[in-house]
């Protein structure tokens, strides 16, 4: 589908294809586009339909001989042909960074600024320029979902302290999560697709104004000349029968103590660690162990069990089912998941209910249970909930994603 150059960007992993991907995904912005495009080393073991009714797949690139290749459909499911390939046809082109954000800083009068290796650790990230008025740097982010973009900011803002302006191809990402963390840092946010326009010079026209931006920009960066506050930017303390909460630096809440609580304690004092859902339920529950060995399983389900199953299969496909009517497919899928383990679990009765399946479901509905209950709460909470929902993986292992390491106290 031909959706122009700056949903072409977020709609790839990276900014890089062969031609012919980009072209499909740039339509009529194409030919503006090719001069910020460059050859790689690389070439494609895929390639993108080009039939006129496109089925969508990948085709898979078959070599004839040295110099000829051929494009195979994969999935039957149209009448693609298959067309005749050169290895020219198989470079993969990469976004020109330097010369697309120049381009982009020239069109919106931010300054010219040297690179700036100590960003180089943030993904999909460059800093293209500086805004004159508050010598604040403008960064660029092309990510392809909003959870990429709210690791890679939090990133930033441990390399940036002072606050700075960012731009994104679209405002595709942007949600309550990354508009308090940007507030939070006293940083503004500008959609490209809203006041840019490719143009075939190597240049971009201006759509509208960005001005209006940069002005409320200037008030924010104006408005607190003192350092950013010393507090702890990442809290979660138990205080008796609660647990003391800051997300971000926002205002401080309060959550009701239980499971949820504690198996989140533990996994943020170890980001970036896989950690099996045995061993994260025996860590707070010991007694768990004695009862059930981590390699103990079954001959068969006992009746509670299989009745407390069957309850559970019954609320996880409302659950599935009234996600998937609000739009939330990442949700969907995710239950669609557990559904599938306990419809396993019940129809192998001789490989059931073992140890690592119960850890994995009463983990999972702990953590599931506390980050609904802030998704329902106030702002922070729901930040916080949103947090939980993006960066806290759950299954059979539960992985705690952090880009910037230990950051809870």
């Amino acid at each position: 589908m031909n959706c122009g150059l700056w949903r072409a960007l977020e709609a790839m992993e990276t900014p890089a294809a062969v031609l012919a991907e980009w072209r499909l995904l740039a339509g009529a912005d194409y030919e503006a586009a090719r001069v910020f495009l460059r050859p790689t080393q690389r070439v494609a073991a895929e390639y993108p339909c080009v039939a006129p009714d496109r089925c969508g797949c990948r085709h898979e690139v078959v070599e004839i001989d040295e110099t000829r290749y051929l494009a195979r459909c994969q999935c039957g499911m149209g009448d693609c042909p298959a067309p005749r390939l050169s290895a020219q046809d198989l470079i993969v082109y990469e976004l020109d960074w330097e010369r697309f954000g120049g381009a982009i800083a020239l069109a919106l009068g931010f300054e010219q600024v040297e690179s700036r290796g100590v960003f180089a650790s943030v993904p999909k990230v460059r800093c293209v320029g500086k805004h004159s008025a508050t010598q604040a740097l403008v960064f660029l982010a092309i990510c392809p979902s909003e959870a990429q973009l709210l690791a890679n900011l939090q990133c930033l803002a441990a390399l940036e302290r002072d606050p700075f302006f960012l731009l994104t191809p679209t405002p595709g990402h942007r949600s309550e999560v990354i508009a308090a963390f940007l507030r939070c840092h006293r940083c503004e946010i500008a959609a490209l697709s809203r006041f840019l326009v490719p143009a075939l010079n190597g240049r971009f026209e201006k759509s509208q104004s960005i001005q209006p931006v940069l002005d409320r920009f200037e008030r924010l960066f104006s408005g607190d000349k003192e350092p950013l506050p010393s507090k702890a930017r990442f809290v979660f303390q138990n205080i008796g029968s609660s647990w003391r909460v800051i997300y971000d630096g926002g205002p401080e809440f309060h959550i009701p103590d239980g499971l949820g609580a504690k198996y989140l304690n533990y996994l943020f004092q170890h980001p970036n660690e896989a950690i099996s859902a045995y061993d994260l339920e025996t860590a707070i529950r010991p007694e768990k162990a004695k009862a059930r060995p981590k390699d103990s399983i079954r001959n068969g389900l006992d009746p509670e069990t299989a009745r407390e199953y069957l309850r559970e299969l019954d609320g996880l496909r409302a659950k599935r089912d009234a996600a998937s009517e609000d739009g939330n497919a990442l949700e969907a899928d995710r239950i669609e998941e557990e559904i599938g383990a306990l419809e396993l679990a019940l129809r192998q009765p001789g490989l059931g209910a073992d140890a690592g399946e119960k850890a994995r479901v009463n983990v999972t509905k702990a953590i599931v249970t506390l980050r609904n209950a802030c998704l329902r709460g106030s702002a922070p909470e729901k930040a916080f909930g949103r947090h939980i929902e993006l960066c806290v993986s759950t299954g059979y292992e539960i992985f705690y994603t952090q880009p910037m390491g230990r950051v809870w106290r």
